[in-house]
């Protein structure tokens, strides 16, 4: 499971590197975590557009995400709510209006904790998806 983290990690050294295609382009890096709260279960519902996905069970918060991407392309959002004892993680991309598919530029490394009973459900439209939970 290490290997999962080292492994984003790594990849997201890579892409950002000064030269790779991400130092020429508008590339973003955003990193979001959300803190375990009250809930028992939580339904985790993914929309990841393109690109490339990785999925572990790594992290002491509830959920933990680095997203790489583009200006203006495939911005990601996450977000959590509770209601009683079930929470809702959303974490998704917005669709690609402009009709550019580009892969390379869209990469989110998505880490949830074991130790919360989770439902999580996957679309995926086009890409890649390492999942190890």
């Amino acid at each position: 499971m290490k290997k999962s983290i080292v492994t984003c990690c790594l990849l997201f050294t890579i892409l950002f590197n000064g030269n790779s295609i991400y130092a020429q382009s508008d590339s973003k890096l955003l990193k979001k975590s959300i803190e375990i709260g009250k809930a028992k279960e939580v339904r985790t519902d993914i929309s990841f557009f393109s690109g490339e996905l990785f999925i572990n069970s790594e992290t002491d918060a509830l959920a933990k995400c680095i997203y790489g991407y583009r200006d203006g392309f495939l911005r990601p959002d996450m977000t959590y709510r509770e209601v009683g004892s079930t929470g809702y993680l959303s974490v998704e991309s917005e669709e690609n209006k402009k009709g550019i598919f580009n892969d390379d530029t869209n990469k989110w490394c998505l880490s949830l904790n074991k130790s919360v009973k989770n439902n999580v459900s996957i679309q995926l439209k086009a890409g890649d998806a390492n999942i190890d939970l």
